[in-house]
């Protein structure tokens, strides 16, 4: 299953980690972190967004990947990514921390 960890700081930046679950529940990394800069003055909800964006991009890509699809076919539907045409879907689990 793919996960999310993102960790909204007070100085307007944002870290995104992707990993993936193994089967007994054990993150491994799948990407190295990735940083959100500050880009004017930005809310909390603004960057929760941005982050947001960002993790269903990388994950949709990941998981399309590894289903041979391409990313643009994969979709984020309710907490899950989905491919409509081979009719796959997985859940996707991200954590938000704010600091």
């Amino acid at each position: 299953m793919p996960a999310a960890w993102v960790v909204l700081h007070p100085d307007e930046r944002a870290d995104v980690r992707l990993a993936y679950l193994d089967a007994a529940g054990r993150p491994r990394q799948v990407l190295p972190p990735v940083r959100l800069e500050a880009r004017g003055a930005a809310t909390v909800w603004r960057q929760a967004r941005e982050a947001a964006e960002l993790v269903q991009s990388l994950a949709s890509a990941m998981v399309g990947a590894a289903w041979g699809a391409p990313a643009s076919e994969c979709e984020v539907r309710f907490g899950r990514i989905v491919h409509p045409q081979s009719r796959r879907s997985i859940r996707l689990c991200v954590w938000l921390e704010v600091t």
